[in-house]
């Protein structure tokens, strides 16, 4: 039985949040994904003496979602 093949990023851009920049990989799937490293970051940021407000995680979430995705 073979496995299906792994994604590819086909395409970066960068996503600035709270300050920080993130990669963001396009798939060839058409998945978007951000970069393990900057999300590891990212999350360690989140824990900091400033967390995120309520209104800023629900902005986070249409920003990875995005604008067209289904909620």
């Amino acid at each position: 039985m073979m496995s299906a093949p792994e994604p590819t990023s086909i395409a970066t851009s960068t996503l600035r949040i709270m300050g920080m920049d993130l990669t963001v990989h396009v798939l060839d799937t058409g998945q978007r994904v951000i970069d393990a490293e900057d999300f590891r970051r990212f999350v360690a940021a989140m824990g900091g003496p400033t967390p995120l407000t309520e209104d800023e995680a629900v902005a986070l979430a249409k920003v990875i979602r995005g604008p067209h995705d289904p909620c």
